[in-house]
């Protein structure tokens, strides 16, 4: 026992001595360095040089290393290994400040660069390098680095990946990245992953920023199910300019799980759905300016948004869903163009919607969407537009919502209901706030409705308030217990200090006056607050809350 232990400590002491850093600032001594190095050893190749890849002749040593025939048998040229080592550049000055003179280049030339294959290569780490023109051959993945498997642990950080392309994974294929530069990186309009494709391991992208990439999904990042645990994910990159001939301009999700934030996608498009982003779990992202060009869902289709902000995008065509498209939401801004369509929205705010081409509205429920939409809690206010609320052969469902100070066109409604494919749209309105809306001439219109006389459109309001109401251009009561009153708003009130401008007085009608309904027990409003104080629930998507304790003076 006791020679065994001499033994481990004789080993752990022998590798943390005998590390060793192997300088390098051409190809032929860096191809050496990693003939020499051994696990734990590091290679740094000198600033301001730029090693050429694009002679490589196909080489092998064993299973050591080689730029040779791949090891899959494929015919890939390039720099493998199979060990643990550091390759790195000596300035490590962040990519964003650096100049020519600090640069170190690594230009494939044509060919991929490296290929980190077994247990030991795949947790090699790659570190204040710039990548240049590395490229797959036909067929396969990842032309700057790929990881062979689902196994990486190392990674690349502080890095510039420039007009790489492979057939997925432009530039990295499986592979961690932190604080580096993906540009004009490519998967063809075949591939996935313009940028990164990060497979079934922990693939972990981290401060990263994507420009001008593209592919047939995911134009900058694609990521595959990453249920491994812990699970991949995207976290504050930056993604702009990046275009997918199918889905997803800026990335692709395969699993809705798929954890993406605090993340800006700006400018990025898809031909059909999804201009930024599809099919992930978003939180804490900024959505600014991106486009579905023949389809659906501009900024976002499908997946989940959390306390994200979208502001405008569009749909180009005839398509749904300017800012998202079958998206559950909650806790999002929506502002400039871009409707939302379908999916489920959840203390929500519309502020200032303006119609997106022949999408002139700022709900929307369309049954050639293939599903409800589901609004609780939210604010919609500032819009100008030609419809509010869309209703086009779907069924909708509001509770606790506030419309306040909209403009519509004059031949436009507050809710427009009709027929759409044979389907008939109905919408249901419960404790809901209709206050200051108006046409475009300045006619009072808080609640102008249209609802189709044929088919079996329906339209319910319940324990709504409003002071007006119109239906097909003729005055009605189609609610069930209005209220005919002021919505009294806080707007700015002294007296309610810190409380939001569409929150209610206590003298406002709608205080108390609500429906109940079993959610409301475990929910809160778009403030945050409790949804039921006093032991009854308000009207609208804001909760009265007591007036603050004051000064109490009693003369006797």
């Amino acid at each position: 026992m006791k020679k065994l232990i001499q033994t481990s400590i004789l080993s752990f002491w022998t590798g943390m001595c005998f590390a060793t850093n192997y300088d390098a600032a051409t190809v032929s001594e860096f191809t050496n360095a990693v003939a020499k190095a051994q696990t734990g050893d590091t290679i740094t190749l000198a600033a301001g040089v730029t090693l050429d890849f694009s002679t490589l002749e196909s080489y092998s040593s064993g299973t050591s290393w080689g730029t040779m025939s791949a090891p899959d048998d494929k015919g890939i040229s390039c720099v493998w290994w199979q060990k643990e080592i550091v390759i790195q550049g000596a300035d490590d000055t962040p990519w964003s400040e650096k100049t020519s003179s600090q640069e170190t280049i690594l230009d494939g030339g044509g060919n991929r660069i490296f290929y980190g294959y077994g247990g030991s290569g795949r947790k090699s780490t790659f570190k204040n390098l710039t990548f240049k023109n590395g490229t797959a051959p036909s067929g396969q993945n990842g032309g700057a680095i790929v990881f062979a498997n689902s196994e990486s642990r190392g990674g690349a950080t502080n890095c510039v990946f420039k007009n790489c392309s492979a057939a997925n994974g432009g530039a990295t294929y499986a592979v961690p990245v932190t604080g580096s530069l993906f540009e004009s990186c490519s998967a063809g309009t075949t591939g996935n992953g313009g940028g990164a494709y990060c497979d079934k391991n922990y693939c972990i992208l981290s401060g990263n920023v994507f420009r001008g990439c593209s592919a047939k999904n995911g134009g900058a990042i694609y990521l595959s199910d990453l249920s491994a645990s812990p699970a991949g994910y995207v976290v504050d990159c930056v993604v702009s300019n990046c275009t997918a001939s199918n889905y997803g301009g800026g990335m692709y999700s395969s699993k809705a799980y798929n954890v993406v934030n605090g993340c800006r996608f700006e400018g990025n498009a898809s031909t059909a759905q999804g201009g930024a982003c599809y099919n992930a779990s978003a939180s804490s992202c900024v959505f600014v300016c991106n486009e579905s060009i023949e389809n659906r869902g501009g900024a976002m289709s499908l997946g989940s948004a959390v306390d994200c902000a979208f502001t405008n995008n569009v749909c180009t065509k005839n398509g749904r869903g300017g800012a998202c498209d079958k998206v559950a939401a909650v806790g999002c801004t929506f502002s400039g163009k871009g409707d939302v369509s379908c999916g489920s929205f959840t203390r929500c705010v519309f502020d200032g919607i303006v119609p997106d081409g022949n999408r002139l509205w700022v709900l929307d429920a369309t049954s050639n969407n293939g599903s409800a939409l589901g609004v609780t809690n939210c604010l919609v206010v500032n819009c100008a537009v030609g419809r509010i609320v869309n209703l086009a052969g779907q069924t909708a469902d509001f509770a606790n919502c506030t419309f306040a100070d909209n403009t519509i066109s004059n031949n436009g409604y507050t809710v427009y209901c009709d027929i759409f494919n044979s389907n008939s749209g109905v919408g249901s309105f419960v404790n809901c706030i209709f206050s200051g809306n108006k046409q475009a001439d300045e006619t009072a219109a808080d609640i102008k409705l249209w609802k189709s006389t044929s088919g079996t459109c329906l339209l319910q309001f319940s324990n709504c308030l409003y002071t007006d109401g119109l239906i097909n251009g003729e005055k009605a009561d189609v609610f069930s217990n209005p209220v005919h009153a002021l919505a009294k708003f806080v707007a700015g009130s002294d007296e309610y200090p810190g409380r939001p401008y569409y929150a209610l007085v206590r003298q406002s009608a709608a205080r108390n006056a609500g429906l109940y309904a079993s959610w409301m027990d475990s929910a809160v409003d778009l403030a945050g607050s409790a949804r039921i104080l006093e032991g009854a629930v308000d009207i609208g998507c804001y909760e009265c809350l007591p007036l603050p304790p004051g000064l109490i003076i009693v003369v006797r």
